[in-house]
């Protein structure tokens, strides 16, 4: 167990390399840690490198953790990273504020819960030249991994810079590294992207077997709720999704899927988006879209 008062900040100090954790779990079971701000350092360093590294928390090859009521902000690259087969991770209460790459990152885990957690103002970073990343929740395995049996629970997504949750494995890694089986039900994913990096508020890519239900999706750039890449037997039921603005990316559509196979949409409300409400691109006649109420889009379905 590790316990921080409420007002207390474990703070990394400034530094000229991204080469370093603030809070390491590292090949051990039956982990708590409780309360507490853990902060990085992205406000006060001198790094030049261009590596993806300076993590907050750090989970990795470890089981049965439990991480509540603490604050990760700041730091260079994820605010909480998950992988290297991680297994029974839950966040409770969870706030990633600020951070650079992603509030939190999985890339190589199973059953792993995040409930009422807040995930917030990510804010993406160069990459090769052009900007990049800036997700609350990054589902993303590395080549040859996989990640499964995932459930987000009453979190919240808020004024992160690209989207607000994204699964699905980088399009260099598709048909070859896999997300499965995946819960996102009961969120709030609202006001995030702008005009010139708004991409999602839910993504699934080249991934199956999901189930989206019940979300309130709100005031997005670029797409609602968008499933493509051969995404397939994804449920997607009982979603509010409204007010998605155009951004460089897309042009606002509510629900959009596009090379999907085996996807229901069903009793969804889709209001008040800039582009259609609900549409499939380059259908491949295997998704069913009934049930739906769609008003106020461009058009309505």
């Amino acid at each position: 167990t590790m316990q921080l008062d409420s007002g207390a900040i474990l703070q990394a100090k400034s530094t000229s390399t991204s080469d370093y954790l603030i809070l390491c779990i590292s090949g051990i079971n039956n982990v708590y840690v409780q309360g507490g701000t853990i902060a990085g350092n992205r406000n006060d360093n001198a790094i030049t490198d261009s590596n993806e590294a300076g993590e907050g928390i750090i989970i990795t090859n470890s089981q049965q953790v439990v991480v509540e009521n603490v604050t990760v902000q700041n730091c260079w690259c994820d605010g909480v990273y998950v992988t290297d087969d991680s297994e029974d991770v839950t966040l409770y209460g969870v706030v990633a504020d600020s951070n650079r790459r992603c509030g939190l990152a999985i890339v190589s885990a199973s059953g792993i819960v995040a409930r009422g957690c807040t995930f917030k103002g990510t804010t993406g970073m160069m990459e090769n030249g052009s900007w990049a990343n800036g997700e609350g929740v990054d589902v993303e395995p590395n080549a040859g991994d996989t990640v499964r049996d995932i459930q987000l629970l009453g979190n919240t997504f808020t004024q992160n810079a690209a989207a607000g949750l994204t699964l699905g494995p980088a399009t260099s890694n598709m048909a070859t590294t896999f997300v499965v089986n995946c819960v996102v039900d009961g969120n709030t994913i609202s006001s995030n992207g702008d005009a010139a990096k708004g991409m999602y508020g839910i993504c699934c890519s080249s991934t199956s077997g999901h189930l989206i239900l019940g979300n309130t999706v709100a005031n997005n750039y670029g797409i609602g709720i968008s499933l493509y890449g051969q995404a397939s037997n994804i449920l997607i039921q009982g979603n509010t999704v409204s007010g998605t603005s155009a951004s460089a990316y897309s042009g606002g559509y509510g629900i959009l899927l596009d090379q999907t196979s085996s996807i229901t949409v069903q009793g969804n409300t889709v209001t008040n988006n800039t582009s259609y409400g609900i549409r499939d691109a380059y259908p491949t006649g295997t998704n069913t879209i009934t049930g739906n109420t769609s008003t106020g889009n461009n058009p309505n379905y």
